[in-house]
């Protein structure tokens, strides 16, 4: 999304968001099958609010840096897209591969 020219629609970006929360979601919810009512709620909870807090985080030192250091900020991030896309399709190769 981030190497698109054009921004995204936001109903996209939800419905993607969506489908990577699911998965995202399941992956760490295996951690916790079988788990009673209150470590499950304290589990979820927690987890819940060290990704919004990552999250925050991430996005000030992003709008900080974009408004701070980058004359172009739609070019640099659209270069930054193609950089994680990147390192995605080598990790994702080098499982693959490995």
């Amino acid at each position: 999304m981030l190497a698109m020219k054009d921004r995204p629609q936001a109903i996209a970006l939800a419905v993607l968001g969506a489908i990577a929360g699911i998965f995202h979601g399941y992956a760490y919810g295996e951690s916790v099958v079988g788990a009673e009512m209150t470590p499950l709620v304290a589990y979820l909870t927690g987890f819940t609010i060290i990704q919004l807090i990552v999250a925050l985080i991430a996005y000030k030192i992003g709008k900080f840096w974009m408004q701070k250091f980058i004359e172009q900020p739609l070019l640099n991030l659209r270069f930054a897209g193609f950089t994680i896309c990147g390192a995605g399709a080598a990790f994702m190769a080098g499982s693959i591969l490995g």
